[in-house]
């Protein structure tokens, strides 16, 4: 049997309101999903450009907005990686994304 939906990928504000959803419709995430979402965020009347990205592989993700037309905006956005998935990390990774040690991050988990 399969399903049409894997699940459901997401994206709030700061202070947990969702902004944008997407249904998954392969296993696994994909950078597609989290660019997808972000298209939508950047579109949305309500964006400025205050955003800052967190994502569980965010060290990953800059070279893919980096190609992603519609993401221009946000190039330059801070990421971080979730405190829960940046112990699984490398050390240079960790110094750089880690959310306690990138600025405007303050004691957010990111999950």
């Amino acid at each position: 049997t399969s399903v049409d939906e894997t699940g459901v990928f997401g994206i709030t504000c700061d202070h947990g309101f969702p902004l944008a959803f997407l249904d998954m419709k392969t296993c696994g995430e994909k950078f597609k999903y989290v660019l997808s979402t972000l298209a939508k965020v950047v579109q949305h009347p309500l964006y400025d450009e205050r955003i800052h990205i967190m994502y569980d592989v965010g060290c990953k993700i800059g070279p893919a907005m980096q190609n992603t037309p519609c993401l221009q905006a946000i190039n330059d956005a801070p990421i971080a990686v979730g405190i829960f998935h940046i112990t699984g990390h490398t050390p240079d990774c960790q110094v750089k994304y880690h959310p306690r040690l990138t600025i405007g991050y303050g004691l957010k988990d990111g999950e």
